[in-house]
C-alpha cells in the first residue's frame, strides 16, 4: 500500500471514529441513570483516544516521503487503541 492509499484509509477511518463518538453522544439519553457515570467515563477515553487518533493523522498528513512509515506505525497504534477503548465503550452500553 503507498502513501496515498494509506492516508485515504486513514482519513476513513478517523471518519468513522468521530461517526461513532457522535452516535454514542446521542444515545447518552438512553443510558439507564445507574450506567450513565460509567458511560460518561467511557466516552471521555474513547474521545481522548480518537482525538489521538487525529493527532496521528495530522502527523501522517505531514510526513515527508521517507518518514511515512513511522507515522503510519503511529497512526496504525493508535487506531488499535481507540477500537480497543470502543469495545470497551460498547461493553457498557
Amino acid at each position: 500500500m503507498d502513501l496515498n492509499e494509506f492516508k485515504a484509509k486513514a482519513k476513513k477511518s478517523l471518519d468513522e471514529a468521530f461517526d461513532r463518538i457522535e452516535k454514542l453522544e446521542n444515545k447518552r439519553s438512553e443510558v439507564e441513570a445507574s450506567a450513565k457515570a460509567k458511560y460518561d467515563e467511557q466516552l471521555k477515553k474513547a474521545k481522548e483516544k480518537r482525538d489521538e487518533l487525529q493527532n496521528r493523522y495530522q502527523k501522517l498528513e505531514m510526513a515527508a516521503e521517507g518518514k511515512w512509515d513511522e507515522a503510519k506505525d503511529a497512526f496504525e497504534k493508535a487506531s488499535k487503541s481507540f477500537e480497543e477503548g470502543w469495545n470497551e465503550l460498547k461493553s457498557v452500553i
